[in-house]
């Protein structure tokens, strides 16, 4: 039950932002609360596989995908 509101919190953080989403959470007397978040840091590899995977979910387009990733990183 937990693991299933986790999982849908990250869905919702990630769907709202658009971006990878770094959270801190604490569950309390079986209650999950969300404490903080901040767009996620990544390398270039996880930046790569994490556009292509958020556009094949359809959270951004394929072009903002391609924004995201500096050149230089690569």
């Amino acid at each position: 039950m937990l693991y299933g509101q986790l999982v849908e919190l990250r869905n919702k953080l990630e769907g709202h932002y658009h971006e990878v989403q770094d959270y801190e959470y604490t569950i309390e007397k079986g209650v999950l609360y969300c404490l903080q978040t901040r767009n996620g840091k990544m390398n270039a590899q996880a930046m790569v596989r994490s556009s292509v995977e958020m556009a094949n979910e359809g959270l951004i387009t394929r072009e903002k995908a391609l924004l995201w990733i500096d050149p230089e990183s690569l």
